[in-house]
């Protein structure tokens, strides 16, 4: 498998991104009470339960990021777009296709396989996003990533100064080339050319 860097603080923040994500999404102002209801789960009971559960969904959405960040470089994402297409594509073939399976042979409430569903799908496209600024940036924001136009016109006369460059070697050494070949161990030959190379002149031909 293909080795490069990775950014543990992008991991890091895209994992704590999906739990905040989910606090908003099974708190009482969106769906928590839908989902407690459909999941047939007491509010005492999840309460008890919170720390250890809480303990247990930063592990896995550790994994998660860190898996979603071998998707987004080898899939070449390059924008926040593209970043988000990964996190989308992950999400419709390996969660709801398991999850939509899940509902079918269990006969399990479609409304909870779409809250489920709903909360995986943001969390992925938002965790694809972040992890494609943090791939980008090892320090920093996502705007810094791109180069300014400055930079990018700073880089352009750099090429065409190497291509000068470059262009003047050749024409020098086709001059070379073209030029009558000298005949005589004289400094002063037939060409008047002189070519001196560690204090020697240029070898004479015959």
């Amino acid at each position: 498998m293909q080795e490069f860097p990775i950014n543990w603080w992008a991991v890091l923040v895209a994992a704590i991104v999906k739990m905040a994500i989910g606090a908003a999404w099974y708190s009482p102002l969106l769906f928590g009470p839908r989902w407690m209801a459909l999941a047939s789960c007491g509010e005492a009971d999840m309460k008890a339960r919170l720390p250890r559960l809480l303990a247990f969904d930063f592990i896995a959405s550790l994994i998660m990021a860190f898996v979603l960040a071998h998707a987004v470089h080898y899939a070449g994402a390059r924008t926040l777009a593209t970043g988000a297409a990964v996190g989308f594509l992950n999400w419709l073939g390996f969660i709801a296709t398991v999850t939509f399976g899940l509902t079918v042979y269990e006969k399990r409430p479609w409304a909870l396989f779409g809250i489920a569903n709903g909360f995986q799908l943001v969390s992925l496209l938002v965790m694809g996003r972040s992890w494609r600024c943090g791939r980008d940036l090892a320090h920093g924001d996502c705007k810094a990533a791109r180069p300014s136009i400055g930079a990018r016109l700073a880089a352009c006369k750099l090429i065409i100064t190497e291509n000068k460059q470059v262009t003047l070697v050749m024409e020098s050494t086709f001059s070379l080339a073209s030029a009558p070949r000298c005949r005589g161990n004289s400094p002063e030959n037939q060409c008047g050319l002189q070519h001196r190379n560690s204090g020697s002149d240029w070898p004479a031909h015959n």
